[in-house]
């Protein structure tokens, strides 16, 4: 079983690169500025970004990425952009072995 797929059982969540249009629970990805500028967003709704939560100058670290993952219910949905570079395997591998007994938030 790959460490993503891992993690998804664990959180019970999905974790997709594939971007289709949905709307999903939580995107994160990098995005141009009109300028541009690279800035990193994590944001639960990319109409309504949060500045002061949401947005990064440098890429966050895996375990600020995946501490707003774990404030989702499960069965949410999040898009990831470029897996590789947002949830590297063996980063998520530790992540998932120190936080084995995490309890994750009910559907709403």
């Amino acid at each position: 079983m790959k460490t993503i797929e891992k993690l998804q059982e664990m959180l019970d969540i999905q974790i997709i690169e594939n971007y289709n249009g949905n709307c999903y629970d939580l995107e994160i990805g990098e995005y141009e500025t009109a300028d541009n500028y690279s800035l990193h967003v994590i944001t639960e709704s990319y109409d309504n970004i949060q500045f002061d939560t949401d947005v990064f100058y440098y890429e966050p670290s895996v375990d600020v990425i995946l501490d707003r993952i774990t404030e989702l219910p499960k069965g949410s949905t999040v898009w990831v952009s470029d897996i590789e570079t947002y949830l590297p395997d063996y980063e998520v591998e530790d992540w998932i072995n120190d936080n084995a007994d995490l309890e994750i938030p009910e559907e709403v």
